[in-house]
């Protein structure tokens, strides 16, 4: 097995490992014949969570007996037509505290669902989002679209939508005033329905 190891910032910009000493904070990305399988990230020079990328065929007690237990995130990763499906598992202790999923597609978030203890969608912290071609990560969406408990459109907002200062956020009742055809042309927007159509 090739194994290579890389060094970047925080945000995933590639340093050297003499630059990655200055920094308060650093990931270290571990490939295995190319494709990523273990994330290290430090704070203050001490390491203070891994991520670990899952294959199917590896069970979660082998990757604690490898890794520990003290702060491990277990992420796995599945093709669904021409998007990815991210799963990301937070352990500490061995205790799973979250679940979040994500929806990309070409890298870009596009649906993120964070699930409480008792597995139910936690909609204060899910969202869909809608990029143009010059937006690439959240909070450079057109639109992000936060929804209700019942999995309707609750409000939107996003650089697309006329922002005041007073209130940055469209009600789900005035879309249609704004942007008659949003969800016509987009319906994968209209609920909190996880996957598309393919």
């Amino acid at each position: 097995m090739d194994t290579i190891i890389e060094y970047t910032d925080i945000d995933n910009m590639p340093i050297t490992v003499e630059h990655s000493k200055q920094l308060f904070e650093f990931k270290k990305h571990y490939f295995v014949n190319h494709v990523i399988k273990i994330i290290e990230i430090y704070v203050d020079n001490r390491l203070d969570e891994i991520q670990y990328f899952k294959a199917e065929d590896e069970n979660t007690n082998d990757i604690f007996l490898k890794l520990g237990t003290n702060s491990v995130t277990i992420i796995t990763l599945k093709k669904y037509g021409r998007y990815m499906v991210k799963s990301v598992f937070n352990y500490i202790n061995g205790i799973n505290g979250s679940v979040k999923k994500n929806l990309l597609e070409d890298n870009k978030i596009i649906c993120n669902l964070e699930f409480d203890t008792s597995g139910n969608i936690d909609v204060t912290f899910s969202a869909k989002y809608m990029y143009d071609a010059n937006g690439f990560e959240i909070g450079e969406e057109i639109f992000s679209f936060h929804y209700n408990t019942d999995g309707t459109i609750n409000y939107i907002s996003g650089i697309c939508y006329p922002f005041s200062e007073h209130n940055p956020f469209l009600e789900a009742s005035e879309i249609q005033t704004y942007f008659p055809n949003l969800l016509l042309d987009n319906p994968y927007y209209f609920n909190l329905t996880f996957l598309p159509l393919i």
